[in-house]
Protein backbone atom coordinates (compact mmCIF):
# COMPACT_ATOMS: atom_id res chain seq x y z
CA UNK A 1 0.00 0.00 0.00
CA UNK A 2 1.12 3.39 -1.01
CA UNK A 3 1.46 6.04 0.98
CA UNK A 4 -0.67 7.90 -1.10
CA UNK A 5 -3.47 5.09 -1.57
CA UNK A 6 -3.03 5.09 2.46
CA UNK A 7 -3.83 8.94 3.02
CA UNK A 8 -6.87 8.55 0.73
CA UNK A 9 -8.05 5.78 3.07
CA UNK A 10 -7.57 7.65 6.24
CA UNK A 11 -9.64 11.00 4.85
CA UNK A 12 -12.34 8.75 3.90
CA UNK A 13 -12.85 6.98 7.34
CA UNK A 14 -12.28 10.27 9.31
CA UNK A 15 -14.86 12.11 7.09
CA UNK A 16 -17.00 8.87 7.81
CA UNK A 17 -16.38 9.60 11.33
CA UNK A 18 -17.60 13.12 11.70
CA UNK A 19 -20.86 12.84 9.54
CA UNK A 20 -22.31 9.76 11.22
CA UNK A 21 -22.72 11.70 14.82
CA UNK A 22 -24.11 14.66 12.77
CA UNK A 23 -26.36 12.20 11.14
CA UNK A 24 -27.25 10.75 14.28
CA UNK A 25 -27.97 14.26 16.18
CA UNK A 26 -30.02 15.30 13.03
CA UNK A 27 -32.32 12.13 13.84
CA UNK A 28 -32.70 12.14 17.22
CA UNK A 29 -33.92 15.54 17.44
CA UNK A 30 -36.63 14.56 14.70
CA UNK A 31 -37.45 11.77 16.78
CA UNK A 32 -37.76 13.86 19.52
CA UNK A 33 -38.66 17.28 19.35
CA UNK A 34 -40.38 16.66 15.56
CA UNK A 35 -38.19 19.28 14.11
CA UNK A 36 -34.64 19.90 12.87
CA UNK A 37 -33.49 23.48 12.71
CA UNK A 38 -29.86 23.36 10.72
CA UNK A 39 -29.13 27.28 11.43
CA UNK A 40 -28.97 28.03 7.88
Amino acid sequence: MSLKVFLELVEIKAKTASILPFLIGICFSYYYYNSVHLGL
